[in-house]
């Protein structure tokens, strides 16, 4: 059986994973009441060397300027886990949907529910509330989400 990590004696994937990191275009602005909002420092991670720059920079970098991050690599890899300490170290939101789960248009965009006054009032999705209020939501394992998720 080959190995990712020898130390760690992970096997390797049948295919690699993807995760994708996206940030509302909302300013970075004081979001220390957001449910999201990281409260305890993640585990240390220990950034790997890209050319001349450490990929905890580049990513801190892309999140700055409001790109989307698209990262690919085999299980345990860190991929997750870098994207959450980014975002406790930029003091954002962050939710970390996985995709292959049983996720719905309605988990991510929001749907009608009771009201308990006989009516029905409109409750945003994980998704919808990221785009209005700011923050980093990740897309995890989006090569392993159901044909119908990939297009929500």
């Amino acid at each position: 059986m080959e190995m990712v990590n020898d130390k760690l004696k992970r096997p390797k994937a049948a295919r690699p994973e993807a995760i994708v990191g996206t940030f509302s275009p909302k300013e970075f602005g004081d979001h220390s009441k957001s449910p999201y909002l990281i409260k305890e420092q993640p585990l240390p991670y220990y950034p790997r060397q890209i050319g001349d720059t450490l990929d905890t920079v580049i990513l801190e970098n892309a999140v700055r300027d409001r790109q989307n991050v698209l990262l690919i690599g085999e299980t345990g890899t860190g991929k997750s886990h870098v994207l959450r300490l980014t975002a406790y170290k930029l003091g954002l939101p962050y939710v970390r949907v996985q995709l292959y789960d049983a996720i719905s248009p309605e988990d991510l965009f929001g749907s009608w529910i009771p009201s308990g006054k006989g009516g029905f009032a409109w409750q945003d999705g994980v998704l919808t509330h990221f785009m209005k209020h700011g923050g980093m939501f990740v897309a995890d394992e989006l090569n392993g989400a159901k044909p119908g998720a990939n297009f929500v």
